[in-house]
């Protein structure tokens, strides 16, 4: 490169460059444009960096320890202008202060760092670099300067804690567990409820001594939640499942000293609720987090929405007084085949004054069905925006076969058959008209139910089948003026105390 003397501006962009030795680039070099590289270190970049250079890119890199500011002044860029950071990996906001060291620095992008998605972000830059003129190529008015004047030299103000809402609303598509119009069998007995989960970061408990006060500052967020099975790195971004743990690599060069641990991502479960179309919701819960690197990660990655169908089947319980009483009550039809008058005994050898006690039921463990999954992407929340809104379509649900009871059907021919072998012919003879005359009423019964089944298919294939679609926002929280913070710092010491 030295070769070239008069050369101005120079591109490395996508290149895969962990080092860049400065010494090796042309002196009249006014823009260097080091973008989606490996970089993780400015040190061999400031060895004898060009001195009139103006513009500096280095987004996409995996630029991330608090050291790397040092570099970062007029010592090194004694013209520098414009300077692109964004998306790497800084998370400490106070140590933007260090570039004050840059006197003529005028644009400043630092989009798409974790530290961005603080609420104070923008207003803590904008107080505290008093000569930029832009932060992410957006201009600066006096009256943004003038509503987040004296914001960064208040401690309260710098809260290192992001906060993002999540609302789901209304959840409609389920298909009705019955048809009202269909007779139902007796048993089982069928309770379905349903339910929404999301994936999100939680925290696990640290268990306080009775002596030690809790931490206030600190919400740890686990309730009614279950860890995901898996992990999560920075570099499978591609997987359309957020994963259970997020395992920071490269994390001796590049994550933050904060964030240099796992931190698991957890399943938010929403209450049960029964059957209806729609199911209303209304659900809104906030997420304080403090490992800015980790949602970043998760934000990048995206959100899984499921709604998941729980069935629950009773069925009645056979007692030993119940084997008794059955067994009493077919010797006493026995008794009346052989010529006992029993007034009271109905066809199938039951006492019809005899009154039905309540029937115990037993339920089996409740079946869970997912009905459809959606993966949310969240990546414009990275690239600046503070609030999405979607109603996410999980697809068309699968209608599963109508549960059968296992009850067994009394049949007639047993019946036939002993009167047969008593060489009851007369009697034998009526019960085979009888039995015929239930054949014929049974496939007449047949034929009606397949005719009223043509009708019901050729109807439904005129309807088009209902999308499963669940309401979703997210809300990243962002202070718009100091009166704002100021607020915000009020309502939380006020919630705790």
């Amino acid at each position: 490169m030295l070769k070239f003397q008069n050369l101005e501006e120079l591109i490395f962009t996508v290149n895969r460059i962990t080092t860049l030795n400065s010494a090796n680039l042309p002196r009249k070099l006014k823009v260097l444009e080091l973008c989606s590289n490996d970089i993780s270190s400015l040190k061999e970049l400031c060895c004898n960096p060009p001195p009139m250079l103006q513009y500096l890119g280095l987004s996409h890199n995996k630029l991330s320890l608090d050291s790397e500011y040092n570099y970062l002044s007029d010592v090194f860029w004694p013209n520098l202008i414009s300077l692109d950071l964004s998306f790497n990996d800084f998370v400490n906001l106070r140590n933007v202060a260090f570039l004050n060291f840059l006197p003529n620095l005028k644009n400043l992008i630092f989009l798409g760092n974790p530290l961005a998605l603080l609420p104070n972000y923008r207003g803590f830059i904008i107080d505290t670099l008093q000569n930029l003129i832009s932060l992410d190529d957006v201009l600066i008015s006096p009256d943004e300067r003038h509503h987040f004047k004296g914001i960064a030299k208040q401690h309260d103000f710098v809260v290192p804690v992001s906060q993002i809402t999540i609302d789901i609303g209304k959840v409609t598509g389920i298909p009705r567990p019955f048809d009202p119009l269909e007779e139902l069998p007796e048993f089982p007995i069928i309770e379905s409820n349903y339910f929404v989960t999301y994936e999100f970061l939680g925290y696990p408990e640290i268990p306080h001594s009775s002596n030690e006060p809790d931490r206030k500052d600190e919400l740890v967020d686990i309730q009614s939640e279950t860890p995901v099975k898996g992990t999560l790195s920075e570099k499978d971004t591609s997987s359309p499942q957020v994963t259970s743990t997020l395992v920071l690599d490269n994390a001796a060069d590049t994550a933050p000293v904060e964030s240099k641990q796992a931190f698991q991502v957890f399943t938010h479960k929403l209450p049960e609720k029964p059957w209806g179309d729609p199911i209303i919701y209304n659900y809104t819960k906030m997420h304080t987090v403090r490992e800015l690197y980790a949602l970043k990660q998760l934000l990048q990655n995206g959100l899984t929405v499921t709604v998941i169908e729980v069935k629950i089947l009773s069925w009645p319980i056979e007692t030993e007084d119940d084997k008794i009483s059955e067994a009493s009550m077919k010797r006493k039809y026995k008794d009346s085949a052989k010529g006992a008058k029993y007034s009271n005994m109905d066809k199938h050898g039951k006492d019809k004054d005899k009154k039905n006690p309540p029937v115990s039921l037993q339920s089996d463990p409740p079946i869970q069905k997912i009905l459809g999954d959606y993966h949310i992407d969240l990546y414009s929340i990275v690239t600046g925006n503070h609030f999405f809104e979607m109603v996410c379509d999980l697809g068309v649900p699968k209608i599963e076969e109508k549960v059968k009871s296992p009850t067994p059907v009394i049949k007639v021919t047993k019946k036939e058959k002993s009167a047969k072998k008593k060489g009851d012919d007369s009697k034998f003879k009526k019960e085979s008209g009888a039995s015929t005359k239930n054949k014929s009423k049974a496939t007449l019964d047949k034929k009606k139910a397949k005719g009223r089944k043509d009708i019901a298919l050729q109807v439904s294939e005129g309807i088009k089948p209902k999308h499963l679609l669940v309401e979703f926002k997210l809300q990243l929280q962002k202070w718009l003026t100091t009166s704002d913070a100021d607020n915000e710092i009020y309502r939380n010491s006020t919630s705790f105390s």
